[in-house]
């Protein structure tokens, strides 16, 4: 995605998951690890969103989750009502 939305999703994601998301795109990596904090346990909705992109949500436990992203979904999860914690290098 280019032009001025471009890192509009990326608020959302800590400082460090920020240089994560920029360092597997600069790498050309295909996924990235997700841990994410959402207001609640997510909803069938969010999930949807997760599973739109190719997400593979791995575990949920509460209001913290883990998912596999592919790097050119990971903007979308600011679709999520959620704080991105970490991405983790795949």
């Amino acid at each position: 995605m280019t032009g001025p939305g471009r890192n509009r999703g990326l608020r959302k994601l800590s400082p460090e998951a920020k240089r994560a998301v920029r360092a597997a795109a600069a790498e050309d990596r295909d996924e990235a690890d997700v841990l994410m904090r959402t207001t609640r346990e997510l909803s069938a909705d969010q999930r949807a969103t997760l599973r739109s992109v190719g997400a593979t949500v791995r575990t949920v436990a509460g209001d913290v989750s883990t998912a596999r992203v592919p790097v050119g979904g990971l903007e979308a999860l600011a679709r999520l009502d959620a704080e991105i914690r970490r991405v983790i290098r795949s």
